[in-house]
């Protein structure tokens, strides 16, 4: 049979064990929580040139479209007001010839 004082070192051992593997684990669960941070700080940090990349990518392929948008618009605009200095320089050849004629 134990005596009290065994009883409560038996106790006091238990009680240290059973304390000592929950820190082990709780510190375990942290330090990959940690890790996992860690690598996610490390995958956000790499990620952030790319994201700028990507970004500055697409800014420079809609300012070209809209470069390209805007010569195809002034091009159509030209070609209108060519349609039209021909039209009027015709009509006006046709007033010369008929005036001529008249003479």
């Amino acid at each position: 049979k134990l005596t009290a004082a065994q009883e409560v070192g038996q106790l006091k051992s238990a009680v240290s064990g059973a304390v000592h593997d929950w820190y082990k684990h709780k510190m375990r669960a942290l330090h990959t929580v940690a890790s996992v941070a860690y690598l996610d700080y490390i995958v956000i940090i790499s990620y952030i040139p790319f994201a700028l990349r990507v970004q500055t990518a697409a800014e420079n392929f809609y300012a070209k479209r809209s470069e390209r948008l805007a010569r195809i618009k002034a091009g159509e605009e030209a070609k209108k007001k060519l349609e039209k200095y021909k039209a009027d320089s015709e009509a006006a050849e046709e007033a010369n010839r008929i005036r001529l004629e008249k003479e």
